[in-house]
């Protein structure tokens, strides 16, 4: 693990460097996967150090992101089939980095392969920015971004009202 912090750190400095808003380039997807203990070192340093890199956008922030797609995709692989939309909750989330917008537009990309709409509900302001400004929010479309479970309900029911008549 402390090898491919290593090899992150030098990679993010320059990212951060050469493009201060890390959306500008979502091409640099750093996934740093643990299968337990560090056995090539202390890996606290370098990633002490990766914490400590800014953008205009704040810190770089590394999630789980491939354990939440795996998920994501494993629950839309089990919709019963005629599922039209799948529908995202984004009450539970305050912030996203660079990597997780790269995994929203596959999730999106994913969803649009297995013919379903997909869209999110409750999604707070800063993360609803940065999607506005990656271009990601363009692609999943005002008309999938709600503000409520509620008006996501609405919105559905009138989409199958238009196709029925």
């Amino acid at each position: 693990m402390a090898d491919k912090l290593d090899a992150a750190l030098p990679l993010s400095v320059r990212n951060a460097s050469d493009f201060p808003s890390p959306l500008t380039n979502l091409s640099l997807r750093l996934c740093l996967i643990s299968g337990g203990a560090a056995t090539d070192g202390d890996p606290r340093l370098i990633a002490s150090q990766l914490r400590d890199i800014r953008t205009r956008d704040g810190n770089l922030l590394f999630f789980n992101v491939d354990y939440v797609k795996g998920r994501i995709e494993e629950i839309i692989e089990s919709l019963a089939p005629g599922t039209e939309w799948f529908i995202f909750d984004g009450s539970a989330t305050a912030q996203i980095d660079s990597t997780a917008v790269v995994m929203l537009d596959d999730v999106h990309t994913f969803t649009e392969e297995k013919g379903l709409k997909f869209g999110f509900v409750e999604l707070h302001r800063e993360p609803l920015e940065t999607l506005v400004r990656s271009g990601v929010a363009a692609k999943i479309g005002s008309d999938m971004i709600f503000e409520d479970i509620e008006d996501a309900a609405a919105a559905f029911t009138a989409a199958r009202g238009e196709r029925s008549s």
